[in-house]
């Protein structure tokens, strides 16, 4: 488990670094000292001893760098210095940190809202069975040149739904403001206008009475209600 006490040197040294610094302070005095020695012994005057054994250790500093990337997190170590300057450079702009601090606000509000909205209306799946099999048609038209979209027209719907080969099954609906009168109340409501084929189509059931029948697709007949 070589790889396991490494990382676990690494991250002590991240909380321990003065003692660590002393320690390899220490390690490399002593190292200088015994080359030194070891060069006195061979003939040496002290000054040229002490020298030579710097030369030969390949750079005191160099040494050090090497150290510290074999027992730290050197990204990590980057990142704390990193943020130990910004925050000393914010605390010396409280102005400017009161402006980055509310664009910061500003910006993670807007992407989460954006977020939450694109989330329901594109990345969750509808809440139906094989949501992924359900497509919505509609109509275009060119006037004066432009292109424009709109609803389909119950003629063309009955049309299709006849010479259609590719889908299971097709239903008119649409969207309307409502308002409600109970009493001397008034409540506003979305409600939808829809065939009774819908239902069917999404493949739902309510939770108690029925859905729509195809006799009450004719005006006058559609006096059925499902809430929602």
């Amino acid at each position: 488990m070589t790889w396991l006490r490494t990382l676990l040197t690494r991250i002590r040294a991240l909380f321990h670094r003065p003692e660590l610094e002393a320690e390899l302070e220490e390690e490399v005095r002593f190292h200088l000292e015994m080359e030194a020695e070891e060069n006195i012994r061979r003939g040496m005057n002290p000054e040229k001893a002490r020298y030579a054994a710097r030369r030969s250790f390949g750079g005191v500093d160099q040494a050090k760098e090497m150290w510290r990337d074999r027992r730290w997190l050197p990204q990590v170590d980057q990142w704390a210095r990193d943020l130990r300057y910004g925050g000393r450079a914010l605390a010396r702009s409280p102005g400017f940190t009161a402006f980055a601090v509310l664009s910061l606000a500003l910006g993670i509000g807007a992407n989460t809202a954006i977020f939450t909205l694109v989330r329901a209306l594109v990345l969750q799946p509808l809440p139906y069975p094989e949501p992924w099999s359900l497509v919505k048609l509609w109509e275009t038209m060119t006037l004066q040149g432009e292109r424009s979209y709109g609803s389909v027209s119950m003629p063309n719907l009955a049309d299709w739904r006849e010479q259609s080969r590719v889908f299971e099954g097709m239903a008119a609906y649409n969207v309307e403001g409502l308002n409600l009168t109970r009493g001397e109340g008034t409540t506003w409501l979305i409600a939808g206008l829809v065939e009774a084929g819908v239902f069917p189509i999404m493949r739902t059931q309510p939770l108690l009475g029925r859905t729509f029948l195809a006799e009450e697709n004719t005006r006058g007949r559609d006096r059925v209600v499902v809430l929602g």
